[in-house]
């Protein structure tokens, strides 16, 4: 622990990194939680995520990675940190984003790449602050329609999936940012 600000606790200009237990307590134990706007976490359970969130919750936080943590489902307990500007869930094993991500209106950032995502929610639909989504290495066979209408989106990576179409809207989409290599794609000329 570098004891930044006088503390034992890794603060770094209002981000927390917890690695261990005893991090984890500190950070729980924390006075000035509404100076921390990001949380970075390398491996939790759903229980000490709860803590997390219900310590955290009503502050100023707005980044959120758990990554490497072993998440079968997506965490329902972070559906309360509506603050969020960017959620990072990747190295997962999340296999369906929950239909309540629509209650992320700031999200600029979601990351679920390298999880084990069948499709994607319509909910992502209702992120209109949406700028940047990754959800590279999954097992998405579809993209879906309407992502093209999300007029922030700047930056799609769907790379290393099992999609096999894509929509018209993303691939004419201008000042787009598509990444979508080692998809099992079928490109349908005119016929001639």
């Amino acid at each position: 622990m570098n004891g930044l600000y006088g503390s034992d606790l890794g603060i770094h200009r209002g981000a927390i990194e917890i690695k261990n237990q005893q991090e984890l307590n500190d950070a729980l134990a924390h006075p000035n939680k509404r100076a921390v706007h990001a949380i970075i976490i390398d491996s939790c359970s759903d229980a000490t995520l709860s803590q997390l969130v219900s310590s955290f919750n009503g502050g100023s936080l707005s980044n959120l990675e758990l990554c490497r943590c072993n998440f079968n489902d997506f965490p329902r307990s972070i559906l309360s940190l509506t603050s969020l500007t960017r959620l990072s869930l990747q190295n997962n094993s999340i296999m369906l984003l929950h239909p309540g991500l629509s209650c992320f209106h700031h999200l600029q950032s979601f990351d679920v790449s390298r999880n084990r995502l069948l499709s994607l929610s319509p909910s992502l639909l209702d992120l209109h602050n949406l700028r940047n989504l990754d959800v590279s290495h999954n097992r998405i066979e579809s993209i879906a329609y309407g992502l093209d209408a999300l007029s922030q989106l700047e930056i799609l990576c769907c790379s290393d999936n099992c999609i096999s179409i894509l929509p018209i809207g993303l691939i004419c989409k201008p000042s787009f940012d598509f990444q979508f290599a080692h998809n099992p794609i079928v490109f349908h000329g005119s016929g001639r």
